[in-house]
């Protein structure tokens, strides 16, 4: 009789399945291996971004302290700004004050002479008196500011008051309003109507 052995046949069992697991627990070992891979780039790459952040509000805070330094810096270059702002419009106003002046006084010559200059910075308006020594003086200065040439440089020059002194001599009030145009101004050019005799 053949004896039946019952225990080899079990190891052939057991055995194929030890293989079978030895191929589970690589398995399961390289899975593990590349979860703790995967974890560990995942905590790496938020410690470098948690970094990164704390670097940048580290600069944002680093920046606003020397922005806020800086405010006065600012505020006093403004204030400048301004102050040199208005200083050049005044000194436009008075150039275009200067300039009408300096025209009239070659326009009219020997035949009238400024006086009582007045210059309204806000308005931007010339008044002056021109007085002629006589009436025929006088004549052509009424006829030099009525002149296409003069009407034409200040548009908006109106005549006052005319009146004889007590010496023979004869005033008319002028008034010149320069306007807001500096392009119409006095300084824009152009000859006297003296310089065109």
């Amino acid at each position: 009789m053949d004896s039946i052995n019952f225990v080899r046949e079990r190891r052939r069992k057991l055995s194929k399945v030890e293989v079978q697991d030895r191929v589970w627990l690589r398995w399961s070992m390289i899975a593990t291996g590349v979860v703790a891979v995967v974890v560990l780039v995942i905590v790496g790459v938020g410690f470098f971004f948690r970094w990164q952040v704390s670097q940048v509000q580290a600069q944002q805070a680093s920046l606003k302290k020397e922005v806020a330094s800086q405010v006065e810096v600012e505020r006093s270059y403004v204030i400048f700004a301004n102050k040199l702002r208005m200083i050049k419009d005044i000194v436009e106003d008075r150039a275009d004050k200067q300039a009408a002046i300096a025209y009239f006084t070659q326009a009219f010559g020997s035949d009238g002479l400024l006086r009582e200059i007045n210059f309204a910075a806000d308005k931007r308006i010339v008044d002056f008196r021109v007085q002629a020594p006589d009436v025929f003086a006088f004549q052509r200065v009424l006829q030099l500011l009525d002149s296409p040439a003069v009407r034409e440089r200040y548009p908006k020059i109106k005549r006052e008051e005319l009146r004889r002194t007590g010496l023979g001599t004869y005033e008319i009030g002028v008034s010149i309003d320069l306007g807001p145009d500096k392009s119409a101004s006095p300084a824009a050019g152009g000859a006297s109507p003296a310089a065109k005799r």
